[in-house]
């Protein structure tokens, strides 16, 4: 009986392992983000006192350094 319980907590898991995954890598990116001033595209985040989404367009239009390789903005003030 407890195998059966045991298996369907397994089989949960590995169903939702990708969508933990994915939320998890989100909040390490956002994290940095916030911790380091270089932010990922596709982040939302404040630059210059406006709220925008992290891309080489808006990066570029705030006077900010664009990372083509990584495809990151450095939002740094200083």
């Amino acid at each position: 009986m407890n195998y059966k319980y045991s298996a369907l907590i397994l089989l949960i898991i590995i169903i939702f392992s990708n969508l933990i995954k994915t939320a998890y890598f989100k909040f390490v990116e956002l994290n940095m983000c916030l911790d380091t001033g270089i932010c990922s595209e596709g982040i939302i985040t404040r630059v210059d006192g406006n709220l925008v989404e992290i891309n080489e367009e808006n990066c570029k239009k705030y006077n900010k350094t664009w990372n083509p390789k990584n495809r990151t903005c450095n939002i740094r003030l200083y």
